[in-house]
């Protein structure tokens, strides 16, 4: 027997034949693991904006990051103990996926980096606006309101920043204006597995803070103005209308939740919706009596009588 051994490679050599061992294998643990149903391209978020390249990330990551959206102090607890350890997790999968597929930038470099931060178009003016009088009301009841502005991920670290909403007075008119202030930030370093807080704003003060941003004027997106006129104005309007019941009781069959089961009506799969003085269901609003020359009727009705 020959006790012949092969001669001793370098170290890149050995790793240039490891992988390409590998290399037949790559495709099918790659559609096993991560499918493209796993995956998310953060170009097609509009809460957020991105720098990355590739831009795809995986889904469980991004669903894991509450972008575009206020934090209560509750929420914000249970993220801080439940989602960073998620996070951290999801973000070594991250990492695992980007070996798996071999990701390289437009230049041909490794895939090192993911970097989003907040959309200021769509968190100022979808979401803040048409809650300004609930956030204020908030936060003068004492709040910490937070908002998440900033992940990035590499292969160093994970590290996530969070802005907070504070109430600054106005000069003129009275009332408030809601103001941006740091902070806290969490960074993970794979090297020690840990958690630690980086960065914390040392001020307390919730209302007039000594430091502050004040929010964008106007959105950036034409688009985003209009929708966020329109959020805002339905908002108001469904304050200014008193509150309607979401359907008759009577509309209510036995074994049905919030209006929801059978019904003889002509919606029978639908909720009740009321606009005003107008109701999709049997329900009838305090309007005034249905002349006797007017008969009512309904798509798939026979003819409704004027009265119950």
């Amino acid at each position: 027997m020959s006790n012949f051994l092969p001669p001793h490679i370098a170290e890149e050599e050995r790793v240039r034949r490891a992988q390409a061992l590998f290399e037949t294998h790559r495709q099918y643990q790659l559609q096993l693991y991560y499918p493209s149903e796993s995956l998310y391209d953060t170009t097609e978020d509009p809460l957020v904006d991105s720098w990355t390249g590739p831009p795809l990330i995986l889904k469980k990551l991004r669903d894991l990051l509450p972008f575009g959206q206020t934090i209560c102090p509750e929420f914000f607890n249970d993220f801080t103990t439940l989602r960073l350890p998620e996070i951290a997790a999801a973000g070594r999968e991250q990492l695992l996926y980007w070996h798996l597929a071999d990701t390289t930038t437009a230049n041909n470099y490794p895939a090192e980096s993911v970097l989003l931060w907040n959309s200021d178009d769509a968190f100022w003016f979808l979401h803040v606006a048409p809650r300004e009088t609930e956030l204020i009301q908030s936060i003068l009841d004492g709040n910490r309101i937070r908002y998440i502005d900033r992940f990035r991920l590499d292969y160093t670290e994970v590290q996530i920043t969070f802005l907070e909403l504070r109430l600054f007075s106005r000069e003129s008119g009275g009332g408030f204006q809601l103001v941006s202030t740091e902070g806290r930030e969490y960074t993970f370093r794979w090297s020690s597995s840990v958690w630690e807080t980086t960065l914390e704003n040392p001020e307390d003060t919730l209302v007039n803070p000594l430091v502050y941003h004040l929010p964008p004027s106007a959105p950036t997106d034409p688009e985003t103005l209009e929708f966020s006129e329109a959020i805002i104005q339905r908002a108001q309007e469904q304050q200014q209308s008193p509150p309607l019941p979401p359907s008759s009781p009577s509309s209510i069959s036995a074994g049905s939740i919030d209006g929801w089961g059978p019904q003889s009506s002509w919606n029978s799969r639908a909720p009740c919706w009321c606009s005003k003085e107008v109701c999709d269901c049997g329900y009838r609003p305090q309007t005034p009596p249905t002349p006797p020359s007017v008969v009512l009727w309904a798509p798939g009705q026979n003819h409704l009588p004027f009265r119950e």
